[in-house]
């Protein structure tokens, strides 16, 4: 299974293997991005957590 993240409503910016991956990849983007909210989501495009400015707010909980 492979792993997304990037901007809510755009493509994505990088695959990974990992969820995890994807994540830190996310946080870095989005302590860049500033204002944005970095989304990341599997291949059935389930989205499973969002990070905005670097703060990661998991589905999952």
């Amino acid at each position: 299974m492979a792993f997304y993240f990037g901007e809510i409503g755009f493509e994505a910016e990088g695959e990974f293997s990992s969820q995890s991956d994807a994540e830190r990849a996310a946080v870095d983007h989005s302590v860049a991005m500033a204002d944005s909210a970095i989304a990341v989501w599997d291949d059935h495009d389930d989205v499973l957590s969002v990070v905005i400015e670097g703060k990661i707010f998991d589905k999952r909980q």
